[in-house]
């Protein structure tokens, strides 16, 4: 279970701070697909960050299976992202001197995992990629670094995958594409699925949701 209690997230702004995230409570119990939405602002990538322990937030707590994450060293939380958390960012973050292939690779030996090649080349096949293995990410539009990412994170078989705006260069087609495997993939496996959205056509496809207003809930 993920439990998040009492979040509060300041930024410095000039001279003072500004608050990005007020959140008093929030349970998600293992297995289960939440679309957090908001407008652009409220907080929502704050908030993964704060889930995935790339950022401690400035009061309150993170629990992820009875484990403080938000208390914990960043050895633990690094080693907590590597091997049970798949994440998504808007930036990507491939290694751009890599081609695809390499990237889900690298997705998979941070994450300890065994991935052969046929099964790397299948998961890319499922998001319409498996043409593109062989070039180099940075020669990729936008839609195809998602994809790759999106293959990254899912290679690792994540416990938890957490996904923010994972849709947002992609066509209605490959949204609906992507949706459908992010969905898939947490139903058959039980993992924990949270997407970060402004998209009513995500939206649609999800019967939890979290409102985020600007400003915090």
């Amino acid at each position: 279970m993920l439990v998040l209690n009492d979040i509060h997230h300041l930024y410095p702004d000039g001279e003072s701070t500004r608050e990005v995230l007020t959140l008093p409570h929030w349970e998600i119990a293992d297995g289960e697909q939440w679309a957090l939405i908001g407008p652009s602002g409220s907080g929502k990538s704050t908030l993964l960050h704060c889930i995935a322990g790339l950022i401690t937030p400035t009061r309150g707590t993170v629990t992820l299976d009875d484990e403080c994450i938000s208390a914990a060293t960043e050895e633990v939380r690094a080693r907590r992202r590597g091997e049970s958390l798949g994440y998504v960012l808007q930036q990507f973050n491939l290694l751009s001197s890599l081609t695809v292939m390499d990237n889900v690779r690298a997705g998979a030996y941070f994450g300890r995992t065994a991935a052969s090649d046929d099964e790397i080349t299948a998961l890319l096949t499922e998001l319409g990629i498996a043409h593109l293995a062989g070039s180099r990410s940075d020669r990729l539009s936008m839609g195809e670094q998602q994809r790759t990412a999106i293959a990254r994170a899912l290679i690792k078989r994540p416990r938890y995958l957490l996904a923010d705006e994972p849709t947002a260069n992609l066509d209605r087609d490959n949204t609906k594409r992507i949706i459908d495997i992010l969905l898939q993939y947490s139903r058959t496996t039980g993992a924990t699925l949270i997407v970060a959205t402004h998209d009513p056509a995500v939206m649609a496809h999800f019967a939890r949701q979290l409102q985020l207003p600007q400003g915090g809930i």
